[in-house]
């Protein structure tokens, strides 16, 4: 677990001071869940297009909804500057998705998953 203190003269963040961001791995999801049941996940966006995230965002969502049973995700994309490689906080977007149901059993979404690489 890492705690960031962030800097809002730096980009970003809110007005009146800083804000903590606190990096969790995928498996504790459920200690980054609102008390209205809504977790949120941050994940590096490498799309290039503006208004559409990169594929890897469909399989973030698919195990929300699969196994997590989660009914409503917000996700914040971080997407690098064009030129410069640094996280931009203008090309930075966040969504909050309404996940459908599945019906995909416990044992079939175990085994469609590499040897090691279950999430809880």
């Amino acid at each position: 677990e890492r705690a960031h203190q962030h800097d809002p003269g730096r980009g970003g963040g809110g007005a009146g001071g800083g804000s903590v961001v606190t990096c969790r791995v995928l498996s504790e999801w459920r200690s980054c869940c609102s008390p209205g049941g809504t977790a949120t996940v941050a994940a590096i966006d490498g799309s290039c297009a503006d208004d559409s995230p990169g594929w890897p965002l469909r399989n973030l969502l698919f195990l929300a909804a699969a196994r997590w049973k989660l009914e409503t995700l917000r996700v914040i994309l971080l997407r690098e500057e064009k030129q410069g490689g640094a996280f931009s906080p203008t090309r930075s977007v966040s969504h909050v998705v309404q996940l459908p149901k599945t019906k995909m059993s416990e044992e079939a979404l175990l085994h469609s998953l590499p040897a090691g690489e279950g999430v809880s």
